[in-house]
């Protein structure tokens, strides 16, 4: 399952990551980002970046920021925020990547579907904010005849909501 995508350890695998605090002029904690290393690509993963409820307004965006320039001058060829799941991004021509318009038709209802349980198009308006070198494509390789369209929708249903599609919009009307 994918549910390693949505759920939020940055302290896992930390002997591995690089930290980044923003602290207030008390020395409170306002912000914390995790940054996991990308060996094969002399880059780093920005995988978590938390923020204090009462942090002052750009406090994730200073973060971000800043990790991205320590970084670079640490000799990082690339930093990443991530994939975008279901964000509708356009990358081209289609036939250059293949003809998946099954598998671009489920996630484009998919994202639409469950924009209230997980904010695809939030994420892609913060990731975007940092004006991105580029926009890389990324895929899901599956057998031979497991990608059914019917199957495709409830594995991808599965790995964002493990508990459930009907229980996480039922949380989600409750926030």
């Amino acid at each position: 399952p994918f549910g390693w995508v949505f759920h939020l350890d940055p302290l896992r695998f930390g002997s591995h990551k690089r930290f980044f605090a923003a602290r207030d002029a008390d020395k409170q904690l306002m912000g914390l980002l995790a940054a996991s290393p990308i060996p094969s690509r002399e880059g780093w993963y920005l995988e978590d970046v938390l923020r204090h409820p009462d942090a002052p307004t750009g406090v994730s965006e200073l973060l971000v920021t800043e990790t991205m320039s320590t970084l670079k001058l640490s000799g990082a060829r690339i930093t990443t925020l991530g994939t975008v799941i279901a964000a509708h991004l356009d990358l081209g021509d289609p036939l250059y990547r293949g003809r998946h318009f099954v598998g671009r038709k489920v996630l484009s209802r998919f994202g639409k579907w469950l924009e209230g349980v997980y904010n695809f198009n939030g994420l892609r308006r913060f990731k975007a904010k940092f004006d991105p070198s580029w926009w890389e494509p990324e895929y899901a390789l599956f057998p031979p005849g497991t990608t059914h369209s019917a199957r495709l929708c409830v594995a991808v249903a599965r790995a964002i909501a493990p508990k459930g599609v009907f229980r996480a919009l039922w949380n989600s009307s409750w926030r």
